[in-house]
């Protein structure tokens, strides 16, 4: 019916291109039986308006005059016969007669009269023309058709689905879920023990903190940013396109506990874990635990590496960063301190030489200096063991949040409804409620 309502034809344009017009009325016309059975088969499957589409077959007049039935949806007419009529008419009016008896027999006013027919709004349909009523009726019938087949569609592919989700697809997921765990573990090792060793790392030994110390913040996001399970959020996100087609929700099916220990970050624990986490060894360490009886929308699962990265960026490097430039200060303090003490010695006490005074400002530097590089190197190393424990955490919860999903089978609660039935429903109250606004003005 589209190819048939919706004709393409040539547009006026310099470049010629087919521009699709849509009509209120289609005439087929075709020459002798041949085009009628090629016509048939072409609409064997559609299902034809004998108000909009009209078909007119070209064939030889018939012995007696052809009676007019504007209710069948095809006709046969004799466009020579119409021609001669038309011919004898224009040459002379005398002729009339001939012209009269040619043209009613090649059953052309049946045509003009189907082509004129609803053309006026009718006492019941003054508002619309009863051919704009066909056409909105015509578009309604196609588009419930359409509805139906996609929901008959769909059925089918559920019905014939079912058996391999059920038996198939949870097994390779979960053999997607542990290889996926398996290859993040790795990377995490293998990304920090790299980390550990690059140029930026070393940038940040403990005495080049005197000219580097506002670079902390930046290498600690450099280490986070490219080294801190980036491959693996990537491969997150590709095995949640494969769960989600797989009709898998991505929302993780219970709510999170949030934990506040000390001056330590918020962690999210899911209810079926039931461990601790440690302490950041950074920070100190409090005996006092508060629980928050806040409860948390329930987060997708691939956006669990990118949120933990952005917390531990949040949380973890102002820290450090600070810790430096309080290292920095306490040791120039120190030494000062030291040094002016050495000087003071020197100057009031005459048996001081200049050796024993010096020895006191020299063991203030070293003093300061070497608690400087203990409490520096611990921290970075601490830092780094946190980068791990928290990488570890976040695949493990991951891993273990999946499986519960996988576990749970499909959509579960039905929670995350086919989007295209949706949209049929809505298209078929849509319908519903034009039919009805139609049935008015009839």
């Amino acid at each position: 019916m589209d190819a048939v309502l919706v004709p393409k034809l040539l547009a006026t344009s310099a470049r010629g291109l087919p521009v699709p017009y849509p009509v209120h009325k289609t005439l087929v016309f075709g020459e002798g039986l041949d085009s009628a059975i090629a016509f048939g088969k072409f609409t064997a499957d559609t299902a034809e308006s004998t108000n909009m589409v009209k078909v007119a077959i070209d064939l030889p007049p018939p012995a007696k005059e052809p009676e007019v039935n504007d209710v069948t949806g095809a006709t046969t007419v004799n466009i020579d016969s119409a021609t001669q009529a038309l011919s004898s008419l224009r040459s002379s009016v005398q002729n009339a007669t001939f012209y009269e008896r040619n043209w009613f027999s090649s059953n052309l006013p049946a045509i003009s009269k189907w082509l004129t027919q609803d053309l006026r709004p009718t006492p019941t349909t003054a508002s619309m023309k009863p051919v704009h009523i066909a056409l909105i009726s015509s578009i309604l019938d196609d588009t419930e058709a359409n509805i139906t087949r996609a929901d008959t569609e769909h059925g089918a592919l559920l019905a014939s689905t079912a058996s391999v989700a059920t038996a198939k697809l949870p097994a390779e997921m979960a053999s997607y879920v542990e290889a996926w765990a398996e290859r993040a573990h790795e990377e995490l090792r293998d990304g920090l023990d790299d980390a550990v060793l690059s140029r930026s790392w070393r940038r940040l030994t403990w005495y080049k903190l005197f000219w580097r110390v506002d670079d902390v913040g930046m290498v600690l996001e450099e280490v986070l940013q490219r080294r801190w399970l980036v491959g693996a959020e990537r491969e997150a996100t590709f095995l949640a396109g494969r769960m989600e087609q797989a009709g898998f929700p991505e929302v993780l099916p219970q709510g999170s506990i949030v934990v506040d220990i000390g001056d330590t970050p918020v962690h999210s624990i899911p209810q079926h874990n039931t461990a601790t986490r440690p302490l950041s060894p950074i920070l100190p360490q409090t005996t006092e635990t508060a629980v928050s009886t806040d409860l948390q929308q329930p987060t997708p699962w691939p956006a669990r590496l990118p949120t933990t990265r952005i917390q531990l960026l949040a949380t973890s490097t102002p820290p450090l960063h600070a810790l430096a430039q309080h290292l920095i200060l306490t040791t120039l303090s120190t030494t000062s301190l030291s040094s002016a003490l050495s000087a003071l010695l020197y100057v009031s006490i005459e048996s001081f030489s200049v050796f024993e005074a010096s020895a006191v400002a020299a063991l203030g530097v070293v003093f300061s200096l070497r608690r400087m590089q203990r409490v520096w190197e611990a921290a970075r190393e601490a830092w780094i063991g946190r980068m791990r424990e928290e990488g570890r955490w976040v695949v493990k919860d991951v891993q273990a949040d999946v499986q519960r999903i996988i576990k749970v089978g499909g959509r579960g609660d039905g929670g995350d409804v086919d989007e295209g039935v949706k949209e049929r429903k809505w298209a078929r109250e849509a319908v519903d409620r034009v039919k009805e606004i139609l049935g008015r003005l009839r």
